[in-house]
This record gives C-alpha cells, structure tokens and sequence, in this order.
C-alpha cells in the first residue's frame, strides 16, 4: 500500500501541464475550417446584396424619370420633354426627350457593378420613353414590356415588367 501511494505521487509530480502538439494542430485547423467557410457566407450575402442594391437603384431611377415626364419638369431648357431610359449591356443611360440620343451631353450614364448585367431587353430600341404630363410608356407594346437584371457570378436575375402606366410589376 505504502508503495503504490509513492508511484502515484511521483507520477502526479512528472505530469507536466500545457496541450500536446496534436491538440493544437486539431484545433488550429478547425478555426481555420470555420474561418474559410463563414467568409464564403460573408461573400455570397454581399453579392446577393449588391444586386439588391441594384435592383433598388434602377427602379428608383424608372420611377424618377417617369415623375419628371409627369411634373413637366423641362430640366432648365423652358421646353417640357419626355423622358426615357436606355439600356446597355452593363449601364443605362437617363436622357430627355423622344428617343435616346448618345451624343446628347445631358445623358447620365450609370455604370453597373462587373457582375450585374442588363439582359433579355424586349422594350423597342432597347429603350422606356415616358410621356410628359401622363407619365405613360410611349408607344407601348404589352409583348415587348420587360427586361432583366441579372448577376452573372451567381446566377440570380430580377425581372422588370412594367404596364402601359409604366407601373414595375
């Protein structure tokens, strides 16, 4: 009995303290497998949220050209215009007047992020004209009345349908 209480004491007096090399490696690498995949999820969220944006930002700038047609805003020339959108591939253009024109210097173009595309635009010329004083798309064709916004790296896409009263459905 007295023998076996010494070998127990000098064998808790040998025991060091501290984390095997093993343990650290195991948990070093699962932080880092955490790490890498909750940034992937970070990175997914923020393109799901640019789009968003993006999808926010031209339907407000739809909406802000069909109220200047509607107000007679004459947009400091004293002539009351209509006003339209032209779209590209990766921008649209906000203009005045009946048509689009690319040569006009009162354009304001607005570039989209590398990712998101304009796609699919069935509008006539690629371009929404709203009329002054209704606001209503000129010339409107209920088969030629949506386009889409699409991301590219992730596949997703918004549809643009919009009514005669240049209504977003």
């Amino acid at each position: 009995p007295r023998y076996m209480a010494s070998s127990a004491k000098s064998a808790v007096v040998n025991m060091r303290y501290g984390f095997t090399l093993i343990e650290l490696i195991v948990t070093v690498g699962l932080i880092a497998f955490l790490l890498t995949f909750s940034s992937l999820n970070f990175i997914s969220t923020q393109r799901k949220t640019t789009l968003q944006d993006q999808v926010l930002l031209l339907s407000t700038d739809i909406r802000g050209q069909q109220l200047k047609a509607m107000s007679s805003d004459t947009g400091g020339s004293g002539t009351v215009s209509n006003y339209g959108i032209y779209f590209q591939n990766q921008t649209y253009t906000l203009f005045r007047g009946d048509t689009y024109s690319a040569i006009d210097p009162e354009n304001y173009v607005v570039t989209l992020p590398e990712t998101t595309i304009i796609v699919d635009v069935l509008f006539p010329n690629s371009q929404i004209v709203f009329q002054k004083g209704s606001g209503e798309i000129l010339n409107f064709n209920n088969t030629q009345n949506t386009f889409s916004l699409t991301d590219s790296q992730l596949g997703e896409s918004h549809l643009y349908t919009l009514n005669a009263l240049g209504v977003i459905q």
